[in-house]
């Protein structure tokens, strides 16, 4: 993967050697109107502006980005879905991967749940990464699976993206490719030691 510069350090959540790291979120305020009654330039915003905003990670990340779509006539007989075309079928949390404060030659774990936002049952896949750095494994009480998964409408995948740094390098990239049923789309993943 590309190494990220040291100008794009964030500080955030520190996990021990084979511990569980959980990416965090941004913080979310409420900023109330002000006396006058007048709406913010915040509140102003459409509301694919402010998902958008909401979706920023640590590093400048944006979340899932969408890459690529597919024919869906060729994967199901439900070419309908009330997921718009520009988010994809599988909501990804979290929307960006962080892994802080790592120290080198050790392994670390982050957990990827993807949720199926559709009304029928959709495939989702994890490609697996070619980067030596960054392994995905089955999540808890799955099996390893090659075809994809297929998941219900509302429920959820999970996955292990499991980390091994090397001890030279400090900051690493890669964005993990996941494909659905309708689109190819990548998951961010960031690490900052």
């Amino acid at each position: 993967g590309a190494v990220l510069p040291a100008s794009a350090v964030a500080a955030g959540k520190v996990g021990g050697p084979s511990g569980s790291l959980t990416a965090r979120g941004p913080a979310r305020q409420s900023k109330p109107v002000g006396p006058s009654g007048a709406l913010t330039a915040r509140e102003r915003k459409s509301p694919s502006e402010l998902i958008a905003e909401g979706r920023q990670g640590a590093h400048g990340d944006v979340g899932p980005k969408i890459v690529s779509f597919l024919n869906l006539s060729h994967f199901s007989h439900h070419t309908d879905s009330v997921v718009p075309v520009d988010e994809p079928l599988f909501k990804p949390m979290p929307p960006v991967i962080d892994f802080v404060d790592f120290e080198g030659l050790q392994t670390f774990d982050a957990a990827l749940s993807l949720r199926n936002q559709d009304s029928v049952a959709r495939r989702v896949k994890v490609l697996p990464p070619d980067s030596s750095f960054f392994e995905v494994l089955p999540g808890r009480g799955r099996k390893a699976s090659s075809s994809g998964d297929k998941v219900a409408p509302g429920m959820e995948v999970s996955y292990i993206i499991r980390f091994k740094p090397d001890a030279t390098v400090d900051n690493y990239s890669y964005d993990l490719q996941v494909v659905t049923e309708r689109e190819r789309f990548t998951v961010p993943v960031r690490a900052t030691g």
